[in-house]
């Protein structure tokens, strides 16, 4: 007898804030000082289960918030896996989530899929979220760029960058000179190991100089590959996007 009544004591304790407190009052205790919020995340605070999150890494507590609503919880449960939450970046770019926002047009980018990138775009213009970082904003501009540097005509096409590169090597010995373009700075490691790979077999010799590779972004806006892997660009525009780079600098 002693042994339930201890029990029913404890579970009395452990229930006693919901039976005196309201939903109202755990919401206001929680928002006014953090007390409660157990309670408060039970009760559907989205704010209470993110702030359990963020104090025990437990992603039960990140993925209880995405369900109760809150748009930051929803993007960063989709960002623990990509590929099988779609769902949940939808919601967040529907809430105006400027992080999910450039998440979405960044995979349009990097798919290719430049008239969904540019529908998209429009939809969600950085210049009328006064509420983004002049950092966000720049790289949705960015991103804007490379899909207009994709969907514009060739015969319409200007070079929309003015390259700045390392100078040519003042190096007599060198009767060619040769300027490689990336599209990305991760793939300059690649471009130096290529030049190394024509010294090793053999072609050091030659009168050829490599220049420093340049980063040029709008490569992958102008380039893309066939099914067997090989690289096709479109050559007009590809001639005006170097063409500042060959005046300037005599690159063969």
């Amino acid at each position: 007898m002693l042994k339930h009544s201890v029990y029913l004591i404890i579970w009395l304790l452990l229930c006693s804030d919901s039976v005196i407190l309201s939903t109202q009052q755990v919401n206001h205790h929680f928002l006014t000082s953090k007390a409660f919020p157990y309670l408060a995340a039970r009760y559907g605070n989205a704010k209470a289960s993110k702030f359990l999150y963020q104090q025990s890494n437990e992603v039960r507590w990140l993925k209880l918030a995405a369900k109760q609503g809150d748009v930051e919880a929803a993007f960063d449960w989709y960002l623990l896996s990509p590929e099988q939450r779609k769902v949940w970046l939808d919601f967040a770019v529907r809430h105006n989530n400027h992080e999910a926002i450039l998440e979405q047009l960044a995979l349009f980018v990097k798919a290719k899929e430049w008239p969904q990138a540019q529908s998209f775009s429009k939809r969600y213009n950085a210049q009328q979220q006064t509420n983004w970082s002049r950092i966000a904003q720049e790289k949705f501009q960015q991103l804007v760029h490379l899909t207009e540097v994709a969907l514009t005509p060739p015969e319409l096409f200007e070079s929309p960058v003015n390259l700045v590169s390392s100078q040519p090597q003042l190096n007599p010995n060198c009767k060619m000179q040769v300027q490689v373009f990336v599209a990305a700075t991760a793939l300059l490691n690649n471009a130096k190991r290529f030049e190394q790979s024509l010294s090793d077999n053999g072609l050091g010799s030659l009168p050829i100089c490599f220049n420093q590779p340049t980063v040029v972004a709008e490569v992958s806006s102008v380039c893309n590959r066939d099914r067997l892997g090989r690289l096709e660009c479109d050559i007009k525009k590809l001639a005006v996007l170097t063409e500042n780079q060959v005046s300037q600098n005599g690159f063969t």
